[in-house]
């Protein structure tokens, strides 16, 4: 982040086991994992990334509150998940305002995006999610397929069934064309929903509540 600068570091050629990490603390640099709480979490817990820097910013310009809030004995929050395994090393879960709660159960948009991306005729996609009056919100996937491959949602649903725990897998799934962007060319997931087909959804939302919950 640019309040903290570069924190971790892999050797992608000789740490071959860890790349599904982001590496390990510079040696200028200390990490911990928040909760919600403020408290210091176990290894393979995922929390708040907080970091602690020689190359950390001073503070907000005349925003004193809001710098205060953003640190924890000297850690900046950074708003992103993560968790630190036994070895020190960390790994990135997704930005801490991106997570969709559904039934009250914590889903990782880039964990569900990952497995969508394994189908061979996914070009991109992107997870967020829908406010629902029963589950609080709903996983919600835009899928972008390959330029000639007819790609069938019933095929893309069961291979999601196959590869998602049940509450990761998206309820509602919409094709499109291309994924929303914004100027930078980078995806706001919290902003996704404003682009989802409300006539189409309304009536997924009908046939959710008729089917299982009532």
């Amino acid at each position: 982040t640019s309040e903290v600068g570069f924190a971790t570091i892999l050797n992608m050629t000789k740490e071959i086991d860890k790349w599904n990490s982001v590496g390990k603390p510079l040696p200028y640099v200390d990490i911990k994992i928040f909760s919600d709480k403020g408290e210091a979490l176990p290894p393979n817990q995922t929390g708040e990334i907080g970091v602690k820097t020689k190359t950390a910013f001073v503070g907000y310009y005349k925003m004193e509150e809001t710098t205060r809030r953003s640190f924890i004995n000297g850690y900046f929050l950074t708003g992103d998940l993560g968790y630190l395994d036994s070895e020190g090393y960390l790994y990135f879960k997704g930005r801490k305002k991106e997570v969709i709660i559904t039934g009250g159960i914590n889903v990782y948009p880039q964990d569900v995006e990952r497995v969508i991306l394994k189908h061979p005729k996914v070009k991109e996609c992107a997870v967020f999610g829908v406010p629902h009056d029963y589950l609080g919100e709903v996983v919600c996937a835009f899928v972008v397929p390959k330029e000639g491959d007819n790609l069938n949602l019933s095929e893309l649903r069961n291979f999601l069934v196959e590869n998602l725990a049940p509450y990761q897998v998206p309820l509602y799934i919409e094709l499109k064309k291309e994924i929303p962007k914004n100027n930078l060319g980078k995806v706001v997931r919290r902003g996704l929903k404003q682009f989802v087909n409300y006539g189409q959804f309304t009536i997924f939302l009908k046939f959710l509540r008729k089917n299982f919950f009532t």
